[in-house]
């Protein structure tokens, strides 16, 4: 590409091997408020705050932007020495000190010192503290083991009343077993396993174990219950490396001359519970080492590039993706291989905010356009072009929409910058040549233009907000679609995708509006006669097979597959949120999905969220997905942000969430049959069962995880559904309850939406039937493969011209011998009444915006005499707002005025409305805007 008239960034010392390095951040003097310190102990609280314990200044609370220090100068915090720290169930923070006691900070900074003075400790050397399922604290002192229990009792347990016989208690651990608790107690001289509930004290030493050393300094107990155990030898002044212990009281050690442990000096365990193998972490001397099944992978100095600044580790502590890493100089923070982030800083990308990527396989490699709201940049991996209104002709720098022809095309989209420029652009890659398109020059309805496509005839669809839908046929024929002409459902269009049978689909603030190019034919689906949530579509998108179809919304995320539809919510799913930017279905079954609060990995199984908690994600606003397949099995995910730049990322294999389900799948108008799934994750279930209103319901196993009852209602009902799980250690039931309105249970007829039309059944069926109108087609709804014979009736005696869509061909009928004719297999009938004159409405409002009130100017030219007229006030989420009018009228113009108030007559907020006047199926919607 010749780019000598627009500005090249070249930025190839920015390899993406640098990128991947930014994993490892370095929490220092430099960028923080750190003291060099050797940081002792790390933990995370219930907010997700880390807290770091050092060896002599004190503690530092870290929230992700923000530190604060607690020492003896500032706080009452009683010794700036920091043995151990814990956060209870209440969010309190117990730090163990030497020579000061036990000190508690509550949420609402309540400081409460305990030592031998004020309470009954022993000493006020406390090494260690934990926590049971009773909220009793077990403190480990350098005098003993202390029980404070949850009423405040104090209990004493040393050499003189139990069995042990080194008093300096180093760590704690507690293991459930059954229901009971266990007591994991390692000392400078022993290990104890201590059953409180029978009162049994176990003591383990190298003369009755495989301890390799009898002074344990830290105990960690994984899911598995395993006990991993941190050992030291007095005897010889050497590690003695990592002990493990399993539920069958099975030993293990892990030392440099049998393993490929890094060093035989311990200081900190933890496992990774995101990890299906949960590998074990351990901090040593000499750097810090994971241990996978049978693996070790060891990260130092060395290997890390100098970004583990030493190999002295003395804690870890797993948050999420986060590995935090306590060394003698600094903190670490880990977060894995899998992101590489691109903002302004480091890259290319003109701006933060990403609207829009469009990436193209071309010679086995990646190239991408990406559109932000400051310039469109190109990058081939390797270079950035960036492209704005200073060094091109595009018409605005607020890039919004993509896409590329076969003819070395790029369409490009924009929307105005403060009321100034935007339309559309096409910019031919291979001879530099640009052509602009607004409504001056075109016939382009709007110069906001928020989507593009390009079909596989290369026709380009261009969605506009506010002037509808276009196509550009042979680039230069312009077909517009809108409210009036056709039977598009709203002219604010937000996305537009192409299906493998030739049908456009349309995402609009008022629903989807199909249309099937081959037969030009219109199918409408909102909120009112579909399962869609809510009527405002951000994103369509379909699975590689195209057997189902992705629909993002800000009311949930829709799954319609041939005729059934699923509406995952939060309230049935693991979604974080129900405004969904875009979802999209990659090649081994699974969805991602872009929300307002994190990327979501599912396969309707399972569900992972990743976002800034756990994550290098910088921005849980993720607006748009595109996937790069590297192979049959590996994709990239290009994350478009809202305003902390692209993020790509490289993982997408870790271990999905436990978890108990219930999916129920219905017919849109067929819902007398309910397809129920339940299934498990992660959960071994020896037996499962499934009740609706308390009656058992037979199950049929699909898979070892997964289970499928099809219900029938007879009637609109409430049911109650509950799937109990058995299995080892678990007992798990879910329970979930849905409402289920048969639309119109006729069985042999059916009847379109504005009676004029029915059709008869013939023949026996054993389910549903119902017709839709779209425009002046009825389209047939039936759970048979095939109606064989039905009857056709109008309800007046007035002349239609009459086709049937039969055999992929239209046959026309004669209007007068319709009623009671009897045909076979039609899917589509139209009918168009001879001479009809279609009324007309529309409607405008001033001022606008307004405030404190607007006139809305509504004209009508029907046909009729007497228009019954209906306008209504909704807000931007489709709810209603307020009814303006809703009688019959002689008048053919007349002004409403709308003073801002609700139903209730309370004012309403600033913001965005419509109203919509409704002339019987003819509307009119516009949009207006309070400013207050």
């Amino acid at each position: 590409m010749n780019r000598k008239y627009f500005l090249l960034i070249i930025l190839g010392l920015i390899s993406l091997n640098f990128l991947f390095s930014q994993d490892w951040i370095n929490y220092n003097t430099q960028n923080t408020s750190f003291p060099t310190n050797p940081y002792r102990v790390i933990e995370t609280d219930i907010q997700g705050n880390k807290w770091i314990g050092t060896q002599f200044k004190g503690v530092y609370k870290y929230d992700g932007t923000n530190w604060e220090i607690y020492n003896t100068q500032n706080s009452l915090i009683p010794s700036n020495q920091i043995n151990d720290l814990k956060t209870d169930i209440h969010n309190n923070i117990w730090i163990c000190t030497s020579n000061g006691g036990l000190a508690v900070l509550s949420e609402n900074q309540v400081w409460t010192i305990y030592n031998k003075n004020n309470s009954d400790l022993p000493v006020n050397d406390i090494n260690t503290v934990c926590f049971d399922n009773f909220d009793n604290k077990w403190i480990g002192t350098k005098n003993g083991l202390v029980l404070l229990d949850a009423d405040d009792n104090w209990y004493i347990f040393n050499s003189q009343n139990t069995p042990i016989i080194d008093n300096d208690i180093l760590s704690i651990a507690i293991e459930k077993v059954g229901d009971q608790y266990i007591k994991w107690i390692g000392t400078a001289n022993s290990l104890y396993r201590y059953d409180d509930w029978n009162n049994q004290w176990t003591r383990y030493s190298t003369s009755n174990s495989s301890l390799t050393g009898n002074t344990i300094t830290s105990i960690h107990i994984d899911n598995k219950k395993n006990k991993w155990l941190a050992v030291y030898n007095r005897n010889t002044n050497s590690g003695g490396g990592l002990v493990k212990i399993d539920s069958m009281l099975v030993w293990t050690t892990y030392t440099t001359q049998n393993s490929n442990i890094p060093s035989n000096y311990i200081y900190d365990i933890d496992t990774d519970t995101n990890d299906p193998l949960l590998p074990v972490w351990v901090a040593s001397d000499n750097g810090i080492a994971k241990l996978s099944g049978t693996s070790w992978t060891l990260y130092n100095m060395e290997n890390t590039q100098g970004l583990i600044t030493s190999n002295q580790i003395y804690s870890i502590k797993i948050q999420g993706l986060y590995k935090w890493i306590g060394t003698e100089k600094m903190m670490v923070r880990l977060t894995g291989t899998s992101w590489v982030s691109f903002s302004f800083m480091n890259s290319g990308i003109p701006s933060n905010k990403v609207n829009t990527i469009l990436s193209k396989k071309i010679n086995n490699r990646y190239v991408r356009w990406i559109g932000t709201s400051m310039g469109l940049s190109y990058f081939d991996g390797d270079n950035w072009t960036v492209y704005h209104v200073a060094n091109s002709l595009l018409p605005s720098n607020n890039i919004s929409a993509l896409t590329l022809d076969n003819y070395g095309n790029l369409w490009i989209g924009t929307k105005p910058y403060q009321n100034v420029g935007g339309g559309l652009a096409r910019f031919n890659i291979n001879d530099d040549s640009w052509t602009v398109y607004n409504t001056i020059n075109s016939e382009l309805p709007s110069n906001t233009v928020t989507s593009l496509l390009t079909d596989k005839n290369q026709n380009i669809w261009i969605g506009t907000e506010g002037g509808g839908l276009v196509k550009i046929s042979n680039q230069s024929e312009w077909t517009l679609y809108n409210e009036n002409n056709s039977s598009l459902s709203s002219n604010v269009i937000i996305d537009i995708n192409y299906d493998n049978l030739d049908k456009i689909w349309i995402a609009t603030d008022y629903g989807i509006s199909i249309l099937n190019t081959l037969i030009n034919t219109w199918t409408v689906y909102n909120k009112f006669n579909s399962p869609l949530p809510g009527n405002l579509i951000k994103r369509i998108n379909f699975s590689p097979d195209y057997q189902q179809v992705w629909i993002s919304s800000n009311s949930g995320l829709i799954k319609k597959q041939e005729s059934n539809w699923l509406v995952y919510t939060t309230e049935n799913s693991q979604l974080p949120v129900n405004n969904i930017n875009d979802a999209k279905a990659d090649s081994s079954g699974f969805i991602w999905i872009a929300t307002a609060n994190g990327l979501i990995k599912t396969d309707e199984f399972n569900w992972q969220i990743y976002n800034t908690s756990n994550s290098s994600l910088t921005d849980n606003n993720i607006q748009m997905i595109v996937l790069e397949y590297l192979n049959k099995n590996t994709t990239d995910k290009f994350l478009a942000s809202n305003n902390q730049g692209l993020f790509v990322f490289k993982g997408g294999n870790a271990l999905l969430n436990k978890g108990l389900y219930l999916n129920i799948l219905q017919h849109p108008f067929l819902t007398d049959i309910l397809h129920i799934y339940a299934y498990t994750n992660r959960i071994n279930a020896d037996s499962v069962s499934l009740s609706i209103n308390n009656q058992k319901a037979e199950l049929t196993q699909i898979s070892s995880q997964q289970w499928y009852h099809q219900y029938n209602v007879s009637e609109s009902t409430s049911l109650t559904m509950k799937f109990r799980a058995i299995g080892i250690g678990i007992d798990t039931t879910l329970t979930k309850t849905m409402s289920v309105n048969i639309l119109r249970n006729t069985n042999q007829t059916a009847y379109s939406h504005d009676n004029q039309f029915k059709l008869m059944a013939l023949e026996p069926i054993d389910q549903n039937i119902l017709i839709q109108k779209s425009d002046t087609f009825y389209e047939l709804f039936y759970s048979k493969s095939h109606l064989t014979h039905y009857r056709i009736q109008i309800s007046n005696n007035a002349d239609y011209d009459i086709s049937v869509f039969s055999e992929n061909h239209w046959v026309e009928i004669d209007g007068k011998q319709l009623n009671n004719h009897s045909f076979l297999n039609p899917t589509l009938i139209q009918l168009k009444k001879k001479t009809i004159q279609l009324p007309f409405i529309s409607s405008s409002n001033y001022p606008n915006p307004f405030n404190p009130s607007t006139l809305i100017k509504v004209n009508i030219d029907s046909p009729k005499k007497n228009a019954f007229v209906k306008v209504t006030i909704y807000n931007l989420r489709g709810q209603f707002v307020k009814e303006l009018y809703n009688q019959e009228t002689k008048e053919k113009s007349f002004l409403l005025e709308w003073n801002g108030k609700d139903k209730n007559d309370k004012p309403v907020s600033s913001g965005i409305y419509f109203y919509t006047v409704q002339y019987n199926h003819i509307k009119s919607t516009n949009k207006m805007l309070l400013l207050k």
